[in-house]
């Protein structure tokens, strides 16, 4: 039920609000109010105070056995510490050759949403924790041609602007440690390549909301931040910890909001085996839910941004993206949000490895019979699940700028990249109403992701002995040939001296790195913590904290080796690494540099559960392996800093990357306090070609180091 705090002013027309069991009143309008009053065409409407709600419920498959949901509690929407709250709609209709058009548009100045705990409807003895919302001022612009969601036309648009924002996340009342967006700033703006509004395509149809833009102007930027003894949603004192960003323009971009969550269920899918029916599509039943695809191609002033959030905000622009030649696009993301209520539910596991791009989504008997295996992970109690099924990033980052405000160079561009480019990216994500410990605050998870160069690591543990003749170049057969959409993480340099001969002719492109890779994050009871302290990790600073004390493997694979970003199917060969982070306890915490300091404070640990291991092998003999193979104990990071410097800081005046820590093993990797992992031994075994050589161990020790990048 909602409930009105105060009565909003209405200066022009009437508010309809549906569901609520209140009126709303017109107030006699002053002189001040009438002077602000202009006579034109349509409808204005202007409301300021502050409007309360005991709570808001989003309920999904309601009579069914997966009736769930989300509630959110003891809402207030009003003014911010800046001023009142106000808000200005408009409704409208013009005319252009002929065409009606219907206008909507709204501007608002000092707008904060402030809720209670978030709960889900069949856990409501547990919250997920309280949040804040604000914008300092922002707009809204919508229009189409014969009708405001017209499928039909293409001549429509959209522009949504706020400025000045805060998002911010706590697991507690007032008072308990709050994490930050803060300075969020957003921009959508469909434009036609030379800063005009339009044209795009902005309809409903059978599928759910579509936005079909030949141009998007796009920003999302925030700062991340972190208080430890906060007031109540407090905006000042807190620690800065880095700065995020993405801006510029995307092409041929593809918007979908549409009905229908998890399908359930399994079928013969397109790849011709057992499939997961996890969207519905094969067996043409889902449960309700939401869905989103999200899909673009960049355009050359895309930047993605970090840096500093504090000092004089130097940060880093990767820009001038390129696709990889041969993919068909850039970005592509479908993502399904569910409400669940327990055991039993969910899409179906994900199927890694096998030589099949749609190997993501086979059920156990099609995914043994190309050669993977099921990584399980199901649903344990009453959540939300995030569900993604074949994602791609096809297209790398070509040229870096470094700015640096208020010094000698305050900007200079870089050819150099960072890439990482993912293949297809498979996740299941399990948010959970559960505080560590045993708590009833705060947000558990289990996640299952996996990211995936289908068919090139069973391929090249044979040294592709299977694939001859007409077959070798085939995309079909050879996962070689997939090289531009398959998964590398590389450092490259994007425009040598000289260009280099390839297979397909010169270039001026090379990185270094993990080629053609495969990536499995699985975590079993993760926890999400917003903590001042904790004294069981007593030596843990505030801040950030990502743990889990049961379950968590971190394992990639790939081809160590590198070759032109032009052409990468016959790169230099290395070596086949194969590194399998397995764990029983694992603890990353990020922390904000007091005083007004640049930079991310991070400490971490692992404690490898006797199944780790990793492996080098040399490529033209995959079974001549060199190992360190179950390994157990402790390895930390303590006292870790990561500074993007400005020249104004360093001896030498050139900006730098900084990496630095203090890498402790064994009894030294203990996190103070009454932690469970006080300092286990490193131990591990080392053998060759199958052959155990013996056992190493390191009982204790410390090593410190320091990493910079700069301009030579």
């Amino acid at each position: 039920m909602f409930l009105l705090a105060r009565t909003p002013r209405v200066l022009l027309g009437a508010f309809l609000v549906a569901g609520v069991s209140q009126s709303w009143a017109m107030s006699a309008l002053s002189d001040e109010d009438m002077s602000n009053v202009a006579g034109r065409d349509g409808l204005a409407v202007s409301i300021d105070g502050d409007i309360t709600a005991q709570s808001l419920q989003i309920q999904s498959d309601i009579g069914t056995a997966r009736e769930a949901g989300i509630i959110a509690e003891d809402i207030v929407l009003g003014g911010t510490g800046a001023g009142e709250f106000n808000a200005d709609l408009t409704f409208d209709t013009t005319n252009v050759g002929g065409v009606p058009r219907p206008v909507i548009g709204a501007s608002w100045e000092n707008i904060e949403m402030r809720t209670g705990d978030i709960r889900h409807t069949s856990a409501l003895g547990n919250s997920y924790g309280e949040a804040y919302l604000s914008s300092g001022s922002g707009s809204f612009l919508i229009s189409a041609e014969n009708g405001l969601f017209n499928n039909g036309s293409n001549q429509g648009y959209l522009s949504l602007r706020s400025t000045g924002g805060d998002i911010i996340l706590r697991q507690g009342g007032p008072g308990s440690a709050e994490v930050s967006f803060g300075n969020f700033n957003i921009t959508a703006e469909t434009q036609d390549g030379a800063g005009n509004l339009g044209p795009a395509t902005m309809g409903i149809d059978a599928d759910g909301l579509l936005i079909d833009a030949p141009f998007l102007e796009f920003a999302l930027n925030f700062d991340l931040l972190f208080k430890a003894n906060p007031t109540d949603f407090d905006t000042t004192g807190r620690d800065a910890l880095i700065l995020f960003g993405w801006e510029g323009g995307v092409t041929d971009a593809k918007l979908r909001l549409g009905t229908g969550g998890i399908g359930y269920g399994t079928a013969v899918g397109p790849s011709g085996f057992q499939e997961f029916n996890y969207d519905g599509s094969l067996l043409g039943t889902r449960s309700e839910g939401l869905n989103l695809s999200v899909e673009w191609n960049y355009d050359t002033d895309f930047a993605w941004i970090l840096g500093q959030a504090a000092g004089n905000r130097t940060r880093a622009r990767f820009f001038d993206w390129q696709r990889m030649p041969g993919a068909s696009i850039d970005f592509s993301m479908p993502i399904i949000v569910d409400a669940i209520n327990g055991a039993g539910q969910g899409p179906g596991n994900i199927c890694f490895g096998g030589d099949l791009p749609t190997s993501g989504s086979l059920n156990a008997t099609g995914c043994g019979a190309v050669g993977g295996s099921l990584i399980a992970l199901p649903p344990d109690a009453p959540g939300l699940a995030v569900i993604i099924r074949d994602g791609r990033l096809h297209a790398y980052n070509s040229q870096v700028e470094v700015i640096d405000p208020g010094t000698a160079v305050p900007s200079e561009i870089f050819n150099w990249s960072l890439v990482y480019t993912f293949g297809k990216l498979d996740s299941n994500i399990y948010l959970y109403p559960s505080g560590f410990g045993g708590g009833n605050t705060g947000i558990r998870a289990d996640v299952a992701l996996a990211i995936q160069s289908p068919g090139y690591w069973d391929a090249a543990a044979t040294n592709f002995s299977g694939i001859t003749g007409a077959q070798i170049g085939d995309p079909a057969f050879d996962p070689r040939a997939r090289w531009a959409t398959n998964t590398h993480f590389l450092i490259a340099d994007t425009a040598t001296a000289t260009a280099i001969p390839t297979g397909s002719g010169p270039s001026n492109r090379f990185g270094i790195g993990l080629v053609n890779a495969d990536l499995i994050w699985k975590v079993d009871d993760f926890f999400l913590r917003i903590v001042d302290s904790d004294p069981d990790y007593a030596g843990i600073p505030g801040g950030l904290w990502l743990q889990s004390d049961t379950e968590a493997t971190y394992r990639f694979r790939g081809l160590f080796g590198g070759g032109s970003l032009d052409d990468m199917s016959d790169p230099v060969r290395i070596s086949l690494l194969d590194i399998n982070l397995a764990t029983n306890g694992f603890l990353f915490a990020l922390s904000g540099a007091p005083g007004g300091q640049s930079y991310i404070g991070y400490d971490g640990l692992l404690n490898f559960d006797g199944t780790a291991y990793v492996s080098l092998a040399e490529p033209s003999s995959p079974s001549a392996d060199f190992r360190l193979d179950n390994v157990s104990g402790n390895i930390a990071w303590r006292n870790g800093r990561v500074l993007l410097e400005s020249a104004a800081t360093t001896a030498d005046n050139k900006p730098a990357l900084t990496l630095q820590n203090d890498l402790q093993f064994g009894s030294t990797a203990g996190l103070g306090g009454s932690t469970p992992f006080q300092g286990d031994p490193l131990i591990g075994e080392v053998s060759f070609s199958g052959k155990t050589l013996g056992q190493v161990a390191i009982p204790s020790g410390q090593w410190y180091s320091s990493i910079s990048l700069k301009k030579q």
